[in-house]
């Protein structure tokens, strides 16, 4: 197999001078669609924190990322050598403030707003939704994550370089990161190394109590949150009384109680709306959370670029080690851990169909 091609790591001062190559021995990029970006690596530079680390990935994509812990290390032997974390840098907007803005319409708007005294600009949008949000006295970056809250979509940021300077920097609002029709398919004995099914720790709920805005009452104030009791034959919750007699618990008194969570949206006044809104949330919450993660060969790395991966991206996973006809399992990319020196690559999926439940049901 050919060789592993080599990325390379470019350092600049917090100010944007361009200091050089890095000399890295080691180097891991973890990117997931929670929002966590980041690069664990290696070098004999001394990197100072603020630092920006800028490099091209695989696929081509532009990074930029800011040192943030720095440890430097003098061996025994006279050799010194620096482990940094550097986060993705539009973490600088945790410290750009929002005094009192109050956007409303689309989400490319709310974002043009969000933004508009930074330096990052705006990039694609293709979220659809109509919204409103006050951002009062809170960071930009915090702002942007309440602007997915409340629009929704996925952040992503773009960045561009001139080969010398980092020429933009951009902020996108989309959908669903990745490719949804990814033809990639991993597959034991050519990139599949190793799969691991991964129950979460949060138990489920089967009941759940929704409140909205605060009822104004008539001298201005605010009283009791709305609730949809009245177009939901009286009922202040909504349950799924199958998922109750699987995660509910016992009563003592030979019955089933439900596990019961609460949901609020604070913007919310319509009580349809929010009827609806409890709904979806306790479709997320009502059986455990699983995660499925694959050790997998990065074959990109050796020059089969048509083998790429990338998050979000919706891929197939063929394993032939499930009995003879194997499982054939689909699902989208949340997680991916790198090795950027070496083609090692963890892959985490979410979202799986019920066939791949069924499957993982059957070997567990």
């Amino acid at each position: 197999m050919a060789l592993v091609r080599q990325v390379g790591f470019t350092r600049f001062s917090r100010w944007g001078e361009n200091l050089g190559r890095l000399h890295v021995s080691a180097a891991t990029h973890t990117e997931a669609l929670d929002g966590t970006d980041e690069v664990k690596l290696t070098c004999a530079e001394d990197l100072v924190k603020g630092d920006r680390v800028v490099w091209a990935d695989r696929l081509g994509r532009v990074h930029e990322h800011i040192a943030d812990t720095v440890t430097r290390t003098h061996s025994e032997d006279g050799a010194t050598e620096t482990q940094a974390t550097c986060i993705n840098s539009v973490a600088e907007l945790w410290d750009d403030y929002i005094e009192d803005k109050r956007p409303s319409g689309s989400a490319a708007a709310a974002r043009a707003s969000i933004l508009a005294d930074t330096r990052w600009e705006a990039g694609a949008c293709d979220v659809g939704t109509t919204a409103s949000k006050t951002f009062y006295h809170v960071s930009v970056r915090e702002a942007l994550g309440d602007l997915l809250s409340t629009w929704g979509g996925e952040l992503e940021t773009e960045v561009e370089t001139d080969g010398a300077t980092v020429t933009a920097r951009r902020v996108r609002i989309r959908a669903l990161r990745g490719d949804q029709d990814s033809p990639k398919r991993f597959t034991w004995t050519k990139d599949l190394l190793s799969v691991a099914r991964e129950v979460g720790s949060d138990n489920p709920k089967t009941r759940v109590y929704g409140y909205g805005k605060g009822v104004e009452t008539d001298g201005g104030g605010y009283g009791r949150r709305l609730t949809f009791g009245e177009v939901n034959g009286g009922l202040d919750y909504v349950e799924d009384e199958a998922a109750t007699q699987v995660w509910g618990h016992p009563d003592g008194k030979g019955g089933v109680l439900p596990a019961v969570d609460v949901f609020i949206d604070e913007e919310c006044e319509d009580a349809a709306t929010l009827l609806q809104e409890t709904r979806d949330y306790l479709e997320t919450v009502k059986a455990p959370t699983v995660s499925y993660t694959a050790g997998v060969l990065d074959l990109q790395a050796f020059g089969r670029d048509w083998e790429g991966v990338g998050l979000g991206d919706t891929v197939a996973v063929i394993d032939r080690g499930f009995g003879d006809e194997g499982g054939r399992l689909r699902g989208r990319v949340s997680k991916l851990k790198r090795d950027l020196v070496t083609a090692d690559t963890e892959v985490t999926f979410g979202n799986l169909t019920d066939a791949m439940a069924d499957m993982w049901a059957s070997v567990a």
